[in-house]
């Protein structure tokens, strides 16, 4: 189950005596802990009946016995063992034999990163049901969680804001939370963070810059485009991980452009985003963004474009200078 799942589960009040985490999104998972831990457990009974144990050092005896343990006051405990792709198979076994006669007084989470499928352990969540995924959000997730969390302090975020501090952050969770907390503080009493309060309080990041250059693309703006480009080389940034977004763009394009007149702006999101729910306006707006943009271009330009892109990347793989042949690349591309 994804980590939405889980908390609809956890909201209907329906929790399992063991999960198993997995997945890369280390924010989420702590956050999901966090939720389960305050379901189950009593403020006041955390230090007797919340237990950490880590597979590195904590043997499956000793982890089945912490679990076969009353928990105080005969409130639920809950064990939580770290790093579980690192047991042994003995310990795996250990482990298994108690899973299927689990204390009914205690909820076991085991978390790793990227668990085998093929070891027992595995497959016995994988056939109970009881794998939440955590893996990296994607860009309308993360839109929607940046929302939701801003909601949660009682303030709330325009569209083009939670965008711009989604482009600042990365896309990292960590960096975002921190972000919201100081835009939380700098906007009170006020109730609305808007783009006017990202620009003063979070600075720019090379993500922001490298979405600053797709648009300049877009735009066919070749002066800011190349004044863009350069700030990001000099920042350090990777000439393929340029390129390949701006290849993206193009293909972006050349698909609304294939598609002529009959494309939708809801068409186009499908192109544009990751996710294929349903759009809310603000991502409507930008679709609409796009193929007006699109106008910009005739077929034959964007397909001259993705060639050269991909001419240029050929040479950037054989150790060429990108601080020579993207310049000359844009100036190229955007008459």
């Amino acid at each position: 189950m994804t980590y939405r799942q889980f908390l609809s589960e956890l909201e209907r009040g329906n929790v399992s005596p063991f999960y198993l985490f997995e997945g890369k999104e280390n924010y989420l998972k702590k956050e999901a802990l966090n939720k389960l831990k305050d379901k189950i457990i009593p403020r006041q009974y955390e230090d007797f009946n919340l237990h950490f144990m880590n597979a590195n050092q904590f043997t499956g005896q000793e982890i089945v016995e912490a679990a076969y343990q009353i928990p105080f006051n005969n409130k639920l405990q809950m064990i939580v063992v770290q790093e579980v792709e690192n047991l042994s198979q003995n310990d795996e076994e250990t482990i298994l034999k108690y899973l299927k006669n689990p204390l009914n007084l205690t909820c076991m989470v085991f978390i790793g990163e990227k668990v085998d499928e093929r070891r027992k352990l595995y497959k016995f969540f994988k056939e109970k049901g009881e794998i939440v995924s955590f893996n990296y959000l994607k860009e309308t997730e993360l839109l929607r969680w940046i929302e939701e969390r801003v909601k949660k302090e009682g303030k709330v975020i325009s569209p083009e804001a939670a965008l711009q501090l989604y482009q600042r952050s990365g896309g990292s969770i960590f960096l975002l939370e921190n972000e919201i907390n100081k835009l939380i503080c700098f906007v009170h009493p006020q109730e609305k963070i808007d783009e006017s309060h990202i620009a003063k309080i979070c600075g720019e990041s090379p993500e922001e810059s490298i979405f600053s250059l797709t648009e300049a693309f877009r735009k066919k703006e070749s002066k800011s485009a190349l004044y863009i480009l350069n700030k990001l080389l000099l920042q350090g940034k990777e000439p393929l991980l340029i390129l390949s977004l701006l290849k993206r763009e193009v293909r972006i394009l050349l698909r609304i452009k294939l598609a002529e007149s009959k494309i939708t702006p809801l068409e186009a999101c499908r192109y544009i985003f990751k996710t294929k729910n349903n759009y809310r306006p603000f991502f409507l707006k930008k679709a609409r963004e796009y193929i007006e943009a699109a106008k910009n271009f005739t077929q034959h330009d964007l397909l001259v474009a993705h060639q050269k892109m991909l001419e240029v990347e050929f040479l950037l793989k054989r150790g060429k200078n990108g601080e020579v042949l993207l310049p000359r690349l844009l100036m190229d591309i955007i008459p």
